[in-house]
Formats: structure tokens, C-alpha cells, sequence
């Protein structure tokens, strides 16, 4: 994993935190926030705010090995990850 991926991935998981203490109405507000295009809206902010969303909602958290590959594909890189499902 290159340092510049795993340091947003270390910036997400502390951004991350701080989503933690907001309530789902907060949560709403800050993703309208995000679409607003006279706002700049980091990386960083997108993805937590993707993970906590997950989190509550599908109540499925996102590895920091999944954080990392959303990254990569958004760079436009290609990649591949092992499932780990025995097959």
C-alpha cells in the first residue's frame, strides 16, 4: 500500500471518529453540504462520511482494506480483491 493511500486512510478513520458523535440528522445536513457544488468537499470527508452512512444504515462497516480500493479505483487505477470466501 503506497503512504499516500494509507495516510488518507489513517485521515478517513479520524475523520471518521468525529462523524461518530453526530446524529443521522447532522449526517444528512453535511452530505447536502457535499453536493453543493460552491462547497469543496475533500477525499477524505466523501469516504468517511460514506462509512459512517454504511455503518448506520446497512449496518455493514467498511474494512480499511475496502477504503483503500475505493481510493485506488477512484484514482483510476485498476484492482483486484481477494474475497477470501474459500473458493
Amino acid at each position: 500500500m503506497s503512504t499516500l493511500v494509507s495516510k488518507k486512510i489513517q485521515q478517513i478513520n479520524c475523520f471518521s471518529s468525529s462523524l461518530e458523535q453526530k446524529s443521522f440528522d447532522e449526517l444528512l445536513e453535511f452530505r447536502y453540504k457535499c453536493f453543493r457544488k460552491s462547497v469543496r468537499v475533500t477525499e477524505v470527508e466523501w469516504f468517511a462520511l460514506v462509512r459512517e452512512m454504511s455503518t448506520r444504515v446497512l449496518a455493514l462497516r467498511l474494512f480499511d482494506t475496502q477504503l483503500m480500493s475505493g481510493l485506488l479505483l477512484n484514482e483510476g487505477k485498476i484492482i483486484e480483491i481477494k474475497t477470501c470466501e474459500g473458493k
